[in-house]
């Protein structure tokens, strides 16, 4: 998928959204469709970028988060020989170097990485942390592993990333596969697991059970979406389909 294509899915509400199911909502006895809670659906990423927003406030506030870096991938020369979506697994990776010698020079850090397309589709990342890192220092450990632009902000510029850049909406455009958002293990954002138990009372097996069934089937299983259905088959609301697989519920159920 060439970036264009990838701008027009972004651009379009998914079409299983509002078409997987109907959820009864206790005490009002309303029947509402289920969203797909996609990041590429139109419809459903301004609740998610919003939610996440407020996840990112709050852990700004706990782990004072005064500082803001932008690291972005390399300039011509990379982008002639690459393509867009190779970015994006290059830069996971040197962040992983990048990131212990970091560590090396100022001790842990607490951070939030939040994944971003440049207009041309190519990876950047913004990371708000709670320890200043020389500039000097992140640009010539940048050169090292291969990376791009490098800068480094006060506070005032993270208050002011989180209310201007951080809805602009070409910067969420980015591969299916690549996560909008990581952090350091103190940091827990948008709980998916934990919020699953809580609505839908999941086994534990059934995180296993998603694992075999996306290895068997050579697909990518969503766990939400894996709970969801189940939710609805065994509350007899209706059956939709996991995936576009023949007979998938005889497996699931």
């Amino acid at each position: 998928m060439n970036y264009q294509e990838l701008k027009n899915l972004y651009n379009k509400k998914s079409v299983h959204c509002g078409n997987i199911g109907k959820i009864v909502l206790e005490g009002d006895n309303q029947i509402i469709d289920l969203k797909c809670n996609k990041w590429h659906c139109k419809e459903c990423r301004p609740q998610k970028k919003f939610e996440l927003y407020l996840d990112i406030l709050r852990y700004v506030y706990i782990y004072d988060l005064q500082k803001h870096f932008i690291i972005t991938s390399e300039g011509k020369k990379y982008r002639k020989d690459k393509i867009y979506e190779e970015s994006y697994k290059f830069m996971s990776k040197q962040w992983i170097k990048y990131l212990k010698v970091i560590q090396t020079r100022v001790g842990k850090i607490i951070y939030i990485l939040l994944a971003r397309a440049q207009k041309d589709g190519y990876c950047h990342y913004h990371i708000i942390t709670n320890k200043y890192i020389d500039w000097s220092f992140l640009n010539k450990k940048r050169k090292k592993y291969g990376l791009g632009f490098v800068s480094i902000q006060k506070n005032k510029d993270v208050a002011e990333y989180l209310n201007t850049d951080y809805f602009k909406e070409n910067e969420w455009i980015i591969p299916l596969n690549v996560k909008h958002f990581r952090s350091s293990m103190e940091i827990k954002i948008n709980n998916k697991e934990k919020q699953l138990k809580k609505y839908f009372k999941p086994q534990i097996k059934d995180k296993e059970i998603v694992k075999i069934m996306s290895k068997n089937y050579g697909i990518e299983i969503d766990l939400e979406e894996y709970y969801i259905n189940k939710y609805i088959k065994n509350n007899d609301l209706g059956v939709i389909k996991l995936k576009e697989i023949k007979n998938i519920e005889e497996i699931i159920w």
